[in-house]
């Protein structure tokens, strides 16, 4: 589900940033580690993409 979305962000704009949110729950499960992991790789596959942090800690004064 996430790539599907990724594709369509990266296809229908020029500039954008994609968020995932992941419940604490599920965050911590080795499935669940392994197939962000996957997920990264697949989207920093795709030229001029970068990683970023939020910016929650980068508004906080």
């Amino acid at each position: 589900m996430w790539r599907d979305q990724f594709d369509f962000v990266y296809r229908e704009y020029d500039e954008a940033v994609f968020p995932i949110t992941i419940h604490p729950d599920v965050s911590g499960r080795p499935q669940v580690l392994l197939m962000l992991e996957r997920l990264a790789e697949y989207i920093m596959s795709y030229e001029g993409v970068t990683l970023r942090r939020s910016m929650k800690s980068q508004m906080i004064s």
